[in-house]
């Protein structure tokens, strides 16, 4: 769920850290998504196992959950699951998801 002030709740199946809470624990109700405070979220989009955010300004651009295949964007898959949000993108030119 993304707010009007530009939070980010997220609730469900957890099992590959895609709700950004620190675990891969389950959320029966919507859970604040840590990490991300600096961004004023404008656009989110989720997966099956990750979720993507990116700022009001297409400035930033965040992920979390499984990465086993590479799908977050870090250039690397040397971590599985990313249980918090991580920095993918910085100073943007353009964002398309």
């Amino acid at each position: 769920f993304l707010t009007s002030s530009g939070r980010v709740f997220c609730s469900g199946q957890g099992d590959s850290g895609q709700l950004g809470i620190g675990s891969k624990s389950n959320s029966l109700v919507p859970a604040l998504v840590l990490g991300i405070e600096r961004a004023h979220v404008g656009s989110l989009v989720c997966g099956h196992s990750h979720t993507m955010v990116v700022d009001a300004n297409a400035q930033m651009a965040f992920s979390w959950g499984s990465n086993a295949t590479g799908e977050l964007g870090h250039a690397s898959c040397e971590v599985e699951f990313q249980l918090l949000p991580k920095l993918m993108l910085e100073d943007l030119k353009e964002v398309r998801l």
